[in-house]
């Protein structure tokens, strides 16, 4: 009796407490509010803003028909639901719990479709309810997609006057023909591909070649722009130059290359038909020439007698000839040069560059014979020992155990003297 008397004053004291009578108010306060927050919470309505629309086609009717997004693509919804306050609190949800898809399984054709938007729990589970979202659609443009070449049309303003009637204009895009993607029916809306170049701002007229940066427009009979297509790789940059040359007439001429010594002093004597041309040519070259190069000539490339080189007039890159000329030609004749066989000896053969770690030498069972051209008194006295071949193995890469390599030839004691043709020797590789 006086243990229950002693445990009744213990529990008064505790309760005598100031400290204690505080915190056991605090917990008791804090169990009624969490039995009524979860029994007894009021049901209440909350809006999550810009959600994510996914726009999934795998497995859709737009996948097997092979039709493609085009235009745009990200769309967001609305969604408002209910449920007690605990349930939808910011802690407790957030617009990562929705799932939120456009439906393709409708979509039969190209063109812009009208797609149902679906908005659901990502669990299953969830206690709260959706009451509403917007919008419930969303119109997505599908169609083809398909690549197509076009070519690039230059629209300069203003679109004449800007040359002196003194010189010619030569336009040059960096680009002449562009490839474009994109919905099929929008490509069959191309009409032209531009590059527009705004000489407004420009002192003119101009009087020396110029180059402006621009890019590649698709457009429409109308001139309009076409949405959803694509030029190239989406670099559409096309850069175009206004070459500014002036009308000239130079004189025909030919370059020679591999020359022997000899003809430093007893230059060819040739004749071009026509000897004359009327070109376009930039100032900067004009003021450093009085002729014009239409083509190269190869020493190894000119036989012994009469020697006839044509060359297209399209091929000259300094100037544009302007007088209708398709073709030049030029001839000439080696009076007193003549031609024999010559047999170089395998010592004679020298190869230098050889990569690290490999020999490469002549192969000893083949020979290397080559045709000398010359004046009649050094080829008459040419011997094997005057002849000699020389090869660069550098950036050679060896495959297997043999090979063959370029060679040049080179003659002793005959400085008018080359090789008709071009050479290869058989190499053995270790």
């Amino acid at each position: 009796m006086k243990k229950k008397i002693s445990e009744k004053k213990s529990l008064f004291g505790l309760f005598s407490n100031n400290k204690f009578t505080l915190f056991f108010s605090f917990l008791v306060s804090v169990i009624i509010w969490a039995l009524v927050a979860v029994f007894a919470s009021p049901v209440e309505s909350r809006n999550f803003n810009d959600i994510s629309v996914n726009i999934n086609t795998e497995d859709s009717n737009a996948e097997q028909l092979g039709l493609s997004i085009f235009g745009q693509k990200d769309f967001t919804v609305n969604v408002t639901v209910k449920g007690k306050r605990y349930e939808i609190s910011p802690t407790a949800l957030s617009a990562d719990d929705f799932i939120v898809t456009a439906d393709c399984s409708s979509v039969d054709s190209s063109g812009k479709q009208v797609l149902n938007v679906k908005v659901s729990p990502a669990n299953v589970n969830a206690a709260f309810e959706i009451t509403n979202y917007e919008p419930k659609t969303v119109t997505v443009y599908f169609d083809y997609l398909r690549t197509r070449s076009y070519s690039v049309k230059t629209e300069i303003t203003p679109s004449s006057d800007f040359v002196s009637d003194e010189y010619i204009k030569k336009i040059v895009p960096s680009r002449t023909v562009v490839d474009i993607s994109g919905p099929v029916t929008k490509l069959d809306q191309i009409s032209s591909v531009i590059a527009k170049i705004d000489l407004s701002d420009k002192t003119l007229p101009l009087t020396k070649t110029e180059t402006f940066e621009t890019t590649a427009i698709p457009v429409n009979e109308k001139g309009g722009t076409i949405p959803y297509v694509k030029v190239g790789d989406g670099n559409d940059k096309i850069s175009v130059t206004i070459q500014v040359l002036k009308s000239v007439t130079l004189k025909s001429s030919v370059r020679f290359t591999g020359t022997p010594s000899y003809f430093a002093e007893h230059p060819i004597e040739y004749t071009c038909y026509p000897d004359t041309l009327g070109v376009a040519i930039s100032d900067e070259l004009l003021n450093n020439t009085e002729t014009l190069d239409v083509g190269t000539i190869d020493f190894s490339k000119i036989k012994a007698g009469k020697n006839e080189f044509t060359f297209n007039a399209s091929d000259i890159r300094s100037a544009e000839v302007t007088d209708g000329t398709e073709s030049i030609k030029a001839s000439f004749e080696m009076k007193g040069f003549i031609s024999k066989t010559v047999e170089i000896p395998y010592e004679n053969i020298k190869i230098t560059g050889v990569p690290d770690g490999y020999t490469i030498v002549p192969d000893e069972n083949e020979t290397l014979t080559v045709k000398a051209t010359g004046l009649e008194n050094e080829i008459t006295s040419l011997t094997e020992d005057s002849v000699f071949a020389y090869a660069n193995a550098t950036g050679f890469t060896p495959d297997g155990s043999e090979g063959e390599l370029d060679v040049q030839i080179t003659f002793v004691n005959a400085p008018s003297c080359w090789t008709e043709g071009s050479y290869k020797i058989p190499v053995v590789i270790s």
